[in-house]
């Protein structure tokens, strides 16, 4: 058989098990309009957003400017949760850092 199907029900029998098959990651991209609203909310209260994107994670630094208040910033689950549309990945896809781990 030279079909994929055909292919992996060859290797189901082989292994005598269920192929693992590669899994897909769409990334749907940056929405710079939400993000523009984060990094204005933040810079409010006087935190820069940092951001360095790979394939499909993030990583995110919140950087204290010196009038910051040191206790204000949501828990990371909720500033997760928050990016995740933002930035097109899951929540869980998500390095963040906060100024006190900087």
């Amino acid at each position: 058989m030279s079909s994929i199907a055909g292919q992996l029900s060859i290797r189901r029998e082989r292994q005598g098990r269920r192929p693992v098959l590669p899994s897909i990651v769409l990334r749907v991209g940056v929405d710079e309009s939400a993000l523009a609203k984060i990094r204005r909310s933040l810079q409010a209260e006087d935190y820069q957003l940092q951001l360095t994107m790979g394939e499909a994670s993030a990583f995110v630094s919140i950087v204290a400017g010196p009038s910051a208040c040191a206790d204000c910033l949501v828990p990371k689950d909720l500033m997760r949760a928050m990016l995740a549309p933002a930035l097109g990945v899951e929540p869980e896809d998500i390095e963040l850092a906060y100024p006190k781990e900087l």
